[in-house]
């Protein structure tokens, strides 16, 4: 999984992608990955700090995690963990707000030539408050999967709180299957419905 990290992520260049700039082993025979200097923090400890944020902040976020996407998506390849955890906040060039997308050690490889199964067909992997439905029943994974993830992410922005709960995995993974999810307006009152209808899409059970 390291390795197709660093082929992952050293490959596409992107700005909003976390470089790699090298990888080997040690004498010991342990395989090391080489990355870019990030100062900022993740997206967790921005919500943890800050709560909520306004639209237009949080918009501008996801964007640039959509960009980063992009750039892994028409390489083939899904994300399948995007979590808060895994988007850090740093400062561009120009001291703007810029967004770094970490950890792509479960992503998927989707072209058949470079398929690598690493995991058992049906196994679930990636953090269950922010997992599409049809990861969560270990079932095809594309990168609807990694959109989901994002609306997930993006309600969490909103309305300073996940779309759903639960006490454990179990229970979490039954509530993805299950569950409705309440409109983000709910917990961020004057939210645009046009906002909500979005982020609702994004987090809709069925894929299609």
């Amino acid at each position: 999984r390291m390795v197709r990290e660093a082929r992952t992520a050293g490959a596409t260049g992107h700005r909003n992608v976390v470089a790699v700039t090298d990888m080997g082993w040690t004498d010991q025979g342990a395989l090391f990955l080489v990355m870019e200097y990030l100062e900022g923090r993740t997206l967790r400890r921005l919500l943890k700090e800050e709560g909520p944020q306004p639209l237009e902040r949080a918009a501008n976020l996801v964007f640039q995690i959509l960009s980063a996407l992009i750039a892994v998506h028409d390489k083939g390849i899904v994300h399948r963990d995007l979590k808060p955890d895994n988007v850090m906040l740093t400062a561009g060039d120009e001291g703007e707000e810029l967004v770094k997308v970490l950890d792509f050690g479960i992503s998927k490889v989707l072209k058949s030539e470079q398929r690598l199964e690493l995991t058992r067909t049906g196994s679930v992997l990636g953090s269950p408050r922010y997992m599409s439905p049809e990861q969560a029943r270990g079932g095809n994974i594309d990168r609807r999967t990694d959109i989901y993830s994002v609306g997930a992410i993006l309600y969490q922005l909103l309305a300073g709180r996940p779309p759903l709960r639960a006490k454990n995995f179990t229970a979490m993974i039954a509530a993805i299957l299950s569950e409705t999810i309440a409109p983000p307006s709910t917990y961020a009152p004057g939210l645009p419905s046009a906002v909500a209808q979005i982020v609702l899409k994004a987090l809709a059970r069925d894929a299609d």
